[in-house]
């Protein structure tokens, strides 16, 4: 994961996203736009309205905060100073918010796999994503709490 501008920053690409918390303490960009954007359907991502486009780690580039000192190449920046995380369920991935405005910005996994989820209802430029197909699905909730979902929807008890 980059963890500063690189070359191709926001400003010089064109296809480059800034994605931000409501106060602009936590913001990130991804060098694309992104395939789809996922209405996830499980219970947390419809409490949390997220809409979700998918990235590989290296493809995020924190802007701010500084990332923590202390973590692991692959998750410096992700757990980064100002953000706070929620972890439930199977334990498998880190929901990340900003810890003044609370607005979630982005999932990580903590199982090593790589992949990050933004939601993208978090980006500054809403118009980049006016042509971007929106999904409801189920597909990724399945992979990731195996067991809670079925070809119809979530399990009830």
């Amino acid at each position: 994961m980059a963890t500063s501008t690189t070359a191709t920053s926001p400003e010089s690409s064109p296809h480059t996203l800034t994605v931000s918390c409501h106060c602009n303490a936590l913001r990130l960009s991804v060098p694309r736009l992104p395939e789809y954007l996922n209405l996830c359907q499980c219970s947390i991502c419809r409490n949390y309205g997220a809409s979700w486009a998918y990235y590989d780690t290296h493809e995020i580039t924190v802007l701010s905060p500084t990332p923590a000192a202390s973590q692991d190449q692959r998750s410096a920046g992700l757990d980064a100073e100002g953000t706070r995380k929620y972890v439930w369920g199977d334990k498998n991935l880190a929901f990340t918010f900003c810890e003044t405005c609370g607005c979630i910005v982005y999932w990580w996994p903590l199982d090593g796999s790589d992949g990050v989820g933004v939601n993208m209802n978090c980006v500054e430029d809403v118009e980049a994503l006016r042509f971007v197909e929106r999904r409801v699905t189920y597909d990724v909730a399945k992979v990731v709490l195996e067991g809670v979902y079925n070809e119809n929807g979530p399990l009830r008890s």
